[in-house]
């Protein structure tokens, strides 16, 4: 939740010597492995922009059923804050790192049928904009509002190619286990590893706090850097405290 824990995890993994990987089920579905496919073998050229989307609709008894008092973490959890589903893909496909990201609210409207009757606080979804090391320009879309789906849309410089579907994990999990073991065993490298996990986290609580400072591009640290490390080891920012109006 905050970047200090980003370095404190990172720290931690380097510690323990252990296999770390982000149990990130979407980044394994088959339509994101054929993209990453794909794109290895140069189909779409340099990357230029992408979008990831994961607009998750509930019922009010869906909502109350997962989040059944007002401090579960769906319920004040800001929803840019959620940005595993919508930003893994798009690692995984190009191999790229966030370096800035700004973010912006979809607010709450008092008869949205989505919110209204549950516990929970703050917009229907969150938009984040993100800055790649590549330069390439991503958009992030999380939310619960109407028209469910899944997208990761990548546009390179001799074409573009997408996948799309409205919900369900596929075989990801399977496909994303065997992964894990054939880390564990030293067969491949955790591509999730602790690094590109905190810089996904990071992504979702820095465009938190840029929407709350009025849109402002802030920087998503390379964590990997010790110097990186050492710079936010205090910083202890954290979007956990309630949420109120339409941020």
């Amino acid at each position: 939740m905050s970047l200090a824990e980003g370095v404190a995890l990172t720290r931690a993994v380097a510690r323990s010597g252990c296999t770390y990987l982000l149990a990130e089920n979407f980044a394994f579905t088959a339509g994101t492995l054929d993209l990453r496919r794909r794109f290895a073998a140069g189909e779409v050229g340099r990357f230029l922009y992408g979008e990831g989307e994961y607009v998750h609709p509930l019922t009010v008894d869906e909502w109350n059923e997962y989040a059944p008092h007002p401090e579960h973490w769906r319920n004040w959890l800001p929803f840019i804050c959620y940005s595993s589903h919508a930003l893994a893909p798009i690692l995984s496909v190009t191999d790229d790192r966030p370096v800035s990201v700004t973010g912006f609210d979809l607010p709450w409207q008092p008869d949205d049928p989505g919110i209204a009757g549950t516990d929970r606080q703050g917009g229907v979804g969150g938009l984040a904009v993100v800055t790649m090391a590549s330069g390439a320009i991503v958009k992030l879309l999380q939310a619960t509002m109407a028209g469910g789906r899944v997208v990761t849309r990548i546009h390179g410089t001799k074409g573009a190619m997408e996948v799309s579907r409205e919900g369900g994990h596929e075989d990801s999990e399977r496909t994303m286990l065997r992964h894990f073991v054939d880390v564990v065993a030293g067969r491949e490298e955790p591509f999730f590893d602790v690094h590109r996990a905190v810089a996904i986290a990071a992504v979702g609580s820095q465009a938190y706090r840029s929407l709350l400072a009025g849109g402002q591009p802030l920087a998503i640290p390379n964590l990997s850097d010790p110097a990186e490390q050492e710079a936010h080891v205090a910083d202890d920012w954290t979007p956990r405290a309630p949420i109120t109006g339409s941020t």
